[in-house]
This record gives structure tokens, C-alpha cells and sequence, in this order.
């Protein structure tokens, strides 16, 4: 009952820590977190600058701000609303947009983290399947430093979170300043995100198309 604020925070809150937070509930299982660790483990031994790790879901801690819903589109559908208010109303409680994502494996997320500040020297992640371009640092380095720099590309022609919201540059502040980890975001143009690496440094350009037509 979401009318019952009490119970719906005492209800989210139980959900949280006795079924979200399991440490038992992983996304890659305990070979492959081994496995990914001892090659985290072996690159940096051989001096490796850069260790980049290639999936296809988030890992920066993305939540939604409950006043997302007044920045919507005036005719969005109701069940396209009703997702938005329903993220918000959880995000306000501090529980992640997608439970798909590392965020919704916490314990599994936080061994990820602790396995790159254990057994890199710089990992990087590139991430997909969000039809969004994002940047996130994912905290938990010394002095202030990130465990990880997560670099999000966007879509080539599918429909992003622009189709619920009027506008890009209206929105991204509202993310960013609900979202520690998240440095940047674009969620309207369509396109690719290219990524260099040399010795010294890692340079991320998203280009953006005007249209998927053209």
C-alpha cells in the first residue's frame, strides 16, 4: 500500500537488506568473479597500465530523484508515468532505477569494486544496453580517488529515456546531482562513443547524430 508511507519505507527497507543485499546473490557466480579477479590480479603483476572491462549493463549506482516525474512529457503514457513514478518513489528511498544492473546485486557490486582497487592499476569499464550515454566514477578509491571510471554509450538508432522527458539539458542535472558516481549523462542523441587509450591517459568522445536518418 503506497499510501501508507510508514509501511511502504519499513517494507522497502526489508527488501533492501534481507533480499537485495544477499551476499549470495551474484550476477557472474563465484568461478567467474575468480577468474576476473586473477586476470585483474595477473595484468596489473605484468605492469599493465590499463585494465578494461567490456559488458553489456551499468555499474555506477543510478537511482531516480522522486522529483523526476515533473520533468516528463505532458502527453506520456500512464504506464510509461506510472514506471517513472515508480522509480522515483523507490529512488527516494535510496534503491537503484534497474534491479537488471550491478546495482541490483549490491554485495556482488561491492566485490567488483574491491577486486579493481585490490588488483588494478587503472580499470576502466564500457558499458551498454542502456540506450544512454553516461559517466560515471565509481567511488571507494584513496583520497577521493575513483575504484573505476565507467564510460556508457548510447544507442545507434533505438529510443532512449528522451522519449519520457521534454528535453536533455533540462534533465541531466536533475540525474547527476541525485547520483554521486555520476559525473555526466546524455539520455537524447543517438550514436557511438569512442574510446583511446594511450601510456599517459584515457580520452572518451560520445559523438551524437542529429538524426537516425541521416
Amino acid at each position: 500500500d503506497i499510501s501508507d508511507k510508514t509501511a511502504l519505507a519499513e517494507a522497502l527497507r526489508r527488501f533492501e537488506q534481507e533480499q537485495l543485499r544477499d551476499p549470495k546473490r551474484t550476477l557472474m557466480g563465484e568461478a567467474q568473479e575468480n577468474w576476473l579477479r586473477q586476470q585483474l590480479a595477473q595484468s596489473k603483476a605484468r605492469g599493465v597500465t590499463w585494465q578494461v572491462l567490456g559488458q553489456q549493463i551499468q555499474t555506477g549506482w543510478f537511482r531516480m530523484p522522486p522529483e523526476l516525474p515533473d520533468y516528463t512529457r505532458k502527453d506520456l503514457p500512464d504506464s510509461a508515468l506510472g514506471w517513472i513514478r515508480t522509480g522515483s518513489l523507490v529512488g527516494g528511498h535510496g534503491l537503484p532505477a534497474n534491479l537488471d544492473a550491478w546495482a541490483g546485486y549490491p554485495a556482488a557490486r561491492d566485490r567488483l569494486v574491491a577486486d579493481m582497487l585490490a588488483h588494478a592499476n587503472n580499470a576502466v569499464i564500457l558499458a551498454g544496453d542502456t540506450h544512454s550515454a553516461w559517466a560515471f566514477e565509481l567511488a571507494g578509491g584513496p583520497n577521493g580517488r575513483p575504484a573505476a571510471v565507467e564510460l556508457g554509450c548510447t544507442s545507434v538508432t533505438s529510443p532512449g529515456m528522451e522519449r519520457y522527458f521534454d528535453g536533455d539539458e533540462a534533465v541531466r542535472p536533475v540525474l547527476v546531482s541525485a547520483n554521486p558516481e555520476l559525473k555526466w549523462c546524455s539520455i537524447g542523441p543517438r550514436g557511438y562513443l569512442s574510446v583511446a587509450f594511450t601510456p599517459d591517459e584515457t580520452q572518451a568522445e560520445w559523438l551524437m547524430m542529429k538524426t537516425i536518418r541521416e
